[in-house]
């Protein structure tokens, strides 16, 4: 699978291969990070992509955020256009994964401090449906329950 043209990072639409980051913070951005999962459907009869929830998935990326105390740089309204133009710029025309992710960038030392600064990537891939192909799957909701804050 070829990687998408564009990429979107903080607030810019980027060329994929010109985006690092270096191989040290890998552990670290994924610690704190949070994501969303987005699907988009292509209809070839009319030629459109239509995206699900995005509103709602922004909005939750965002709580997200603000849960794990990311500091929020970018609003759900800029969120799902820099989803669409990414869309657009790298010409999708097959259902496609749409994956937000907000991560703790910069050093070490910053983090541990409480000084983090957060950053955030947009990335597509391509990523066929499974609706109508009867394909099953088994889910069930967690017994885990988050702390409280105050213990």
């Amino acid at each position: 699978m070829a990687a998408p043209k564009y990429l979107w990072w903080n607030g810019e639409r980027k060329l994929w291969d010109e985006c690092t980051v270096h191989v040290s913070e890998i552990a670290w951005a994924t610690v704190g990070a949070v994501f969303e999962g987005i699907r988009a459907y292509w209809n070839p009869e009319q030629e459109q992509l239509y995206v699900f929830r995005l509103d709602e998935h922004m909005q939750r990326l965002i709580r997200s955020q603000k849960l794990v105390r990311l500091p929020i740089k970018h609003s759900v309204e800029e969120l799902k256009a820099a989803a669409v133009d990414l869309l657009a710029a790298n010409e999708t025309r097959e259902d496609t994964y749409i994956f937000p992710l907000a991560y703790t960038g910069h050093s070490n030392e910053r983090r541990f401090r409480g000084v983090a600064e957060s950053e955030l990537t947009i990335t597509t891939r391509p990523n066929p449906t499974h609706l109508q192909t009867g394909m099953k799957l088994s889910a069930n909701f967690s017994s885990w329950r988050r702390i409280s804050e105050d213990v």
